[in-house]
């Protein structure tokens, strides 16, 4: 009997044991983010991940047809309206995994014709809990499609009490958002400045520091709006600029207004669901349309009050502090989009500086519609390109924090007389990922390590929390395998030291072919490849636990193949990178000078906008 399994994304979770799936049972994973459509390996998703740019767009169009059947409290002024700013993550999270998803499973029924179907989910897992996981519906549509019965890994009583419970504990997630902000609000005004500077995370504080020092050298002033994802705590300090909390502008009015429209998602979500039920053309059948029905709760309850209580603050923060231009390091995000489409219909200019290496998902994302975006190299540039909107122009500029590094001569070969050094730099998302793997891919690489006499040094990521499994690790192989807390040392320090450098995809491996260094990408199940360092030539792609040794033992010392990696470096860097001339940071000031010059605030939106308010 052929059975499919549809299951949470291989990506992020642990796939079904032997004991549930034989040998000739067919799988449907599932994506968690729109993105993971690009990267899940199986035949389902071919068809979606021929050209996921122009599968973004279908999704933005869908999402808009959605949007329609809200109230008009939620989607005008059109351009700036609560929808338009919570348009990407609705694409991200819920209307680009239902397409995907919709069309893998309808392919997957056509295909397999399969006679039973398991639901194979993680009811333990926080999102399982908030009706963030499309298994059931997802299998339920498959039977619809085929007439197959399901069998549910999970129970029904867990269902039932997760369906009754999804939307009062929503809304009291929301509650407890505004509740946490009823205490005075700290500081004063701004007063008004130039340029402001929305700001995250402290990633970003070495470009806040030397972009925003120049701007001020050259006479504007500038302003770093924190934007902290906690609202109650500071955003990245020491960048030597005068900063304002924007959660500083709450007021008990303000707050009493977002209560009310909690309250007021009842009605919002009765009135979407009523509006979906009279929409055919919405490409969602069966099951899937009751599925993104559902998941409206969350967004009616929590996002929607979310989008609208930043409106207000950004309105009153641009009010107040009457700029001409807003720089952001962030091409996206929920509480940034309110300050880039109303600074665009203010006519002020909007700019995004590329701060991080960007990745092939960016084809599937959202590009606020800035007027200028500064990028690395050509690589970013195509990336993002395929998701602006057209008056969106475009400039390459390299990394201001690389102004001071240079670039090798050529690739450094190892010296086999002295014990080559691994540097294995990690993720935030370690654990997550690792969850998903049937072997630790670090524990492989420490006895390739040791089998080839070795030395494996482990780097956490900045922003990991808990490194205790990297700490045992140290602990069980001390002759091979050394931990380095963050900070304990400069990373370009521990680049300059190592051989080669083994990570899954983060920036460091640039840096690492920057220095000279051999780099290994790791995918410990055979995923594609994020970033295109082993696509290129840059690098060498692993994709399994078995293939460490060979892979590391080839890097050491196959001359052949340092040669092509060799090879390939120049022309890797002048894409991905950039001039690597000290002057980054010049040409990013000068076409900041340039926009805000240009800028034309009293004249009304900017074409952007414009190009926005227009889109059907």
């Amino acid at each position: 009997m052929s059975r499919l399994i549809v299951t949470n994304s291989s990506l992020y979770y642990p796939q079904p044991p032997s004991s549930v799936r034989a040998v000739d049972d067919l799988l449907l994973p599932l994506p968690q983010y729109f993105e993971d459509a690009m990267f899940l390996q199986s035949r389902f998703y071919e068809g979606f991940q021929q050209n996921m740019a122009e599968r973004y767009w279908e999704v933005e169009r869908v999402a808009r047809q959605v949007g329609a059947l809200l109230p008009d409290l939620l989607t005008q002024p059109a351009g700036e309206s609560a929808w338009d700013c919570f348009l990407g993550s609705f694409i991200k999270f819920t209307m680009g995994p239902l397409l995907a998803a919709a069309e893998a499973v309808e392919t997957a029924c056509e295909e397999a014709r399969p006679e039973q179907i398991i639901a194979w989910d993680e009811p333990r897992s926080v999102s399982w809990w908030g009706g963030r996981q499309l298994v059931d519906d997802v299998a339920l549509r498959a039977s619809e499609i085929t007439g197959a019965p399901v069998s549910y890994r999970s129970g029904s009583f867990a269902r039932a009490v997760r369906s009754a419970s999804h939307g009062p504990l929503t809304r009291a997630r929301a509650a407890r958002y505004y509740l946490r902000q009823l205490r005075p609000a700290s500081g004063q005004l701004p007063g008004q400045y130039d340029v402001i500077i929305p700001a995250f995370g402290r990633t970003i504080r070495g470009m806040l520091r030397e972009i925003g020092g120049r701007l001020v050298a050259e006479g504007l002033r500038v302003l770093m709006v924190e934007m902290p994802r906690d609202p109650l705590r500071p955003g990245p300090a020491d960048t030597g600029l005068p900063h304002f909390n924007l959660y500083d502008l709450r007021d008990e009015d303000l707050l009493r207004q977002s209560f009310f429209e909690v309250d007021a998602s009842f009605d919002w979500h009765r009135h979407f669901a009523e509006a979906v039920s009279r929409c055919p053309a919405l490409p969602l059948q069966g099951r899937l349309r009751e599925a993104l029905v559902r998941r409206m709760h969350n967004i009616t309850a929590y996002e929607m009050p979310f989008q609208l209580y930043h409106r207000r603050l950004w309105r009153r923060l641009l009010d107040e502090v009457r700029p001409r231009a807003l720089l952001a390091f962030n091409h996206y995000g929920t509480a940034l989009a309110s300050g880039v489409l109303q600074a665009n219909q203010r006519g002020m200019a909007t700019v995004l500086c590329q701060h991080g290496m960007g990745s092939a998902h960016w084809s599937s994302t959202t590009l606020l519609p800035f007027d200028l975006a500064l990028t690395f190299g050509d690589y970013a540039s195509e990336l993002l390109s395929s998701v602006a909107y057209p008056s969106t122009e475009f400039a390459v500029t390299g990394h201001s924090a690389w102004d001071n590094v240079r670039a090798a001569a050529d690739l450094q070969r190892p010296d086999l007389q002295q014990r080559p050094v691994v540097l294995a730099t990690m993720q935030t998302s370690e654990q997550h990922l690792g969850a998903a793997e049937a072997r630790w891919w670090l524990r492989c690489l420490a006895a390739a390590c040791r089998e080839l006499g070795a030395q494996l040094v482990i780097k956490p990521h900045p922003n990991e929390t808990c490194t205790l499994a990297y700490e045992q690790l140290a602990r069980e192989m001390p002759e091979t395998v050394s931990f380095v807390p963050h900070g304990e040392r400069p990373l370009a320090e521990l680049i300059d030291e190592c051989t080669v450098l083994a990570t899954r995809y983060s920036t460091t491996a640039v840096e690492a072919i920057i220095a000279g260094k051999l780099v290994m990408t790791v995918y410990p199940s055979g995923d594609r490849e994020r970033y295109p360092l082993a696509g290129e030539g840059a690098a060498v792609k692993v994709d399994s636990c078995e293939e460490l040794l060979p892979a590391l033992r080839a890097l050491l010392t196959d001359t052949d193949l340092q040669e092509r990696l060799a090879s390939n470096r120049d022309s890797f860097l002048r894409r991905h990178v950039g001039p690597l001339d000290g002057g980054a940071t010049d040409r990013i000031v000068e076409h900041l000078l340039r926009v805000t010059a240009e800028a034309s605030p009293a004249h009304g939106s900017t074409e952007a906008a414009r190009e926005l308010s227009d889109r059907p």
